[in-house]
């Protein structure tokens, strides 16, 4: 890979040194990597697709947040299989009593976890085998062009099976060992009687405690994504979304010239903007939020440029009414006209960020740069400056961006039509695919949309991101929700006894309830406690995919502790007024 990088840069490099000025004003790293971007030259690791690079994060993200969900799972299994050998202590003890080994029983118990695991494996697999190509649509709308993998083979299937088998013997071990670890004498004269109060299941609440912590790591992962979702949503692109239709057109299969290319598209526009229906039209090289515009290095005559000085400018060819029809406020000289022609003096239109960085304190209208060396800098004249707009993502910072116009250097490549209407922009789909048949009726047009739907679009991965995250998060609280009404309602009927007593002495009912209630708050709050250190560390793992929140926001943290709280609550009251409501007379007699 080496020696053909250094073939193919060698008659690039050779030209660049012949010029003292550009070695200095464009380093070598800057000189590489351009020419990696222009042969197409990426990293082996990279290969020849680049969807890896940009979902690798999101992916370990959601890796971490699935693992997350398997722990809560795997707790809350151990949890109520804790509660489940406690209630078979006598059964446990009478089989040690008539001589079982305790390894057997040890065998026994992990045989029945092992089918808990086996059936969760199975059914796991025949959900992913429905659902694996709903996640792959969920990241990457257009799946033909893709070279990731993402079928079930046998690698996917053993790793599932692997971590069936090991999620069993580590989550089915422990209660195990715990139940088979009895008091004969203790157990055998007191009849499985558990009088004392609490949850005696030290082990389980520790797990609890644990589920707890990761429910709510999750609720604040997905609280800080759903809040990036809606400020990205609320961005200010710069232009005006609504009710622009966009349709892309492509000469190239009718094999046009360039001056026919530009005939036939003076005349699209024309019979388009006298439509009844339609406000203004024009066209544009490349769509906002769409491919990206072109990367140019850029020479602005009379700029002293520093050693480490970016150069680059975003270059996008759009016709007239551009700006008018796609709402970017013009805020300085004129629009491109009749007079800008094929043949005409090269002008251009830039944007606010260009010329706070070129032109700080002076006037930009008239000035001159260029796009092929320092001799070049007096090729473009600026003949006006409009408003800052994002043109590839919502999240980007918006750097210096050069308009020209399309009818001076037009060729036969496609192009994106816009079309501003005063209502629907549906409504005029019909005439505009008219209008261009009169000019050629075999001409191809594609790809309608509206400008709105292209910004939303835009927002494919980060909605499906927050929706996954969210899923599980949900999920996660949901399990340890399931997993503390449970362990509470098991601790309920196991304390029959005592609660019968306390009320024969005069406890009331809502005394009950906040006795049980007391106990199950404190395991929450405990879970919270270690939680929200750990969420604090932890949510700086997605800083990168955050916009305009951050890892530590307040609001996020206390929602997500409000939403656990909540619904914890609910999970324990259920099993508390089921022990608030018993009859003493009943309890008494409980066995």
């Amino acid at each position: 890979m080496s020696q053909a990088r250094a073939e193919l840069e060698a008659p690039f490099q050779q030209a660049l040194d012949a010029q003292e000025d550009v070695r200095k004003l464009w380093p070598e790293r800057d000189r590489r990597e351009f020419l990696a971007q222009k042969i197409g030259l990426l990293p082996d690791a990279k290969g020849s697709d680049d969807l890896r690079w940009r979902l690798s994060e999101r992916l370990h993200i959601l890796a971490i947040v699935v693992g997350l969900v398997l722990l809560v799972a795997c707790a809350n299994v151990a949890t109520l299989l804790l509660a489940r050998a406690t209630a078979r202590q006598r059964e446990i003890a009478a089989r040690l009593a008539l001589g079982a080994s305790r390894a057997r029983l040890v065998r026994q118990l992990l045989t029945e976890s092992l089918l808990l695991a086996g059936m969760g494996g199975v059914l796991g697999m025949l959900f992913a085998a429905w659902g694996h190509r709903i996640l792959l649509l969920s990241f990457v709308a257009d799946t033909s062009n893709t070279a990731v993998p993402f079928q079930l083979d046998q690698r996917v299937l053993g790793f599932a099976l692997a971590v069936s088998l090991l999620t069993e013997v580590l989550f089915g071990t422990m209660p195990a060992l715990r139940a088979t670890r009895v008091e004969l004498s203790q157990v055998l004269k007191g009849g499985g009687r558990n009088t004392a109060g609490g949850l005696r299941l030290g082990l389980a609440k520790g797990l609890l405690v644990a589920q707890v912590a990761a429910s709510l790591l999750l609720l604040i992962t997905t609280g800080l994504l759903v809040r990036t979702l809606r400020n990205l949503q609320s961005q200010d692109t710069g232009f005006n979304r609504e009710n622009v239709l966009l349709m892309r057109i492509d000469p190239g299969p009718k094999n046009y010239t360039d001056p026919r290319t530009i005939e036939t598209y003076r005349q699209l526009l024309e019979r388009l903007n006298a439509l009844p229906g339609v406000r203004s039209a024009s066209l544009a090289g490349n769509v906002a939020f769409g491919e990206g515009c072109w990367n140019k290095t850029i020479w602005v005559e009379g700029h002293q440029y520093s050693a480490d000085e970016d150069q680059t400018a975003e270059f996008n060819e759009v016709g007239p009414r551009f700006f008018d029809t796609v709402g970017v406020p013009l805020v300085l000289g004129r629009e491109f006209g009749p007079q800008d022609h094929m043949g005409a003096p090269r002008v251009v239109l830039v944007n606010q960020a260009m010329a706070r960085r070129y032109f700080p304190n002076e006037n930009p209208i008239g000035k001159h740069f260029g796009d092929h060396g320092p001799a070049s800098s007096g090729k473009y004249e600026i003949i006006g400056v409009v408003r800052d707009s994002k043109y590839g993502s919502l999240r980007e910072q918006v750097g210096p961006t050069v308009y020209d116009p399309l009818f001076q250097v037009q060729q036969a490549k496609p192009v994106v039509l816009h079309v501003r209407t005063p209502g629907n922009p549906a409504s005029v789909v019909a005439r505009i695919r008219q209008e261009v048949q009169v000019i050629d009726r075999d001409l191809p047009v594609f790809d309608v949309q509206t400008l709105a739907e292209q910004v939303q679009s835009s927002l494919h991965q980060e909605r499906m991101f927050a929706t996954l995250s969210g899923f599980f998060g949900l999920l996660a609280l949901l399990l340890s929700c399931i997993g503390l009404y449970g362990v509470v309602a098991y601790s309920v009927a196991r304390r029959t006894n005592e609660i019968g007593i306390r009320m024969a002495l005069g406890a009331q009912g809502v005394q009950i309830l906040w006795m049980v209630l007391r106990e199950m708050l404190l395991l929450v709050t405990a879970g919270v406690v270690l939680g929200l250190p750990t969420a604090l560390a932890s949510t700086r793992i997605v800083a990168n995919q955050l916009y305009g929140v951050k890892p530590t926001d307040a609001l996020t943290l206390v929602a997500a502790t409000l939403v656990l709280a909540v619904v914890a609550t609910l999970a324990g009251y259920l099993p508390a007024r089921t022990a608030s409501g018993v009859d003493p007379m009943v309890t008494l007699r409980y066995e």
